[in-house]
């Protein structure tokens, strides 16, 4: 549906590793099919599945459905019921009052933003191995959220400190996730969403 840089430790650019992406469609014949740019519709598909993005996920089972004359309720029917994978937006726990979600597999800025734009956390936990990734977005859109706290690991926690203006973020720099459990326990508010989503390799 969208494509943004990711790896580059292994690849040059940007451009480098669109290319490589976009060989999976390379060898294609007439009658094979290709789905992408698909628009957010206009009334959102009920699922379990949380954001604006995820709709954007789901658009392509619909196309396949088409594709293969599956009746469409029984498509809307798997898409209400599929539950979403571990460490995708999951709800790990609730205590305290804190909901505490993992979003692990948001190995990139772009995916971060994301799940802040679907939970509107108080507290942010990222940071990680470094792919070369711009963090200048993620900064803005943590200067313009609802989060109060950051925290945030090596390597990239730095970089992404440092694309973060706002004065009323605090930021806290940690070795060991147990630390950072202890401060979004000492930092988040009763009700409020503390959000693992690391914009980078773990």
């Amino acid at each position: 549906q969208n494509i943004y840089p990711d790896h580059l430790d292994y690849h040059k650019d940007f451009e480098e590793y669109k290319n490589a992406k976009l060989n999976i469609s390379k060898y294609q014949k007439p009658g094979d099919y290709f789905i992408h740019d698909l628009p957010l519709p206009t009334k959102p598909i009920e699922s379990q599945l949380l954001g604006k993005h995820n709709q954007l996920n789901i658009l392509p089972s619909i196309e396949i459905g088409k594709i293969l004359v599956i009746p469409k309720n029984k498509v809307l029917a798997a898409i209400k019921t599929f539950v979403p994978l571990e460490t995708r937006l999951q709800v790990v726990a609730t205590k305290n009052g804190i909901s505490f979600y993992a979003d692990t597999l948001a190995t990139i800025p772009e995916a971060t933003i994301a799940a802040i734009d679907a939970l509107n956390p108080q507290t942010l936990i990222a940071g990680g191995h470094d792919r070369h990734q711009v963090y200048t977005e993620l900064g803005k859109k943590i200067d313009g959220s609802n989060i109060k706290t950051l925290i945030l690991f090596p390597v990239t926690g730095e970089r992404i400190k440092g694309a973060v203006t706002s004065k009323s973020v605090q930021c806290f720099l940690v070795n060991s996730m147990q630390e950072a459990v202890n401060l979004a326990f000492e930092h988040t508010e009763e009700n409020g969403i503390c959000l693992l989503s690391p914009a980078a390799p773990s």
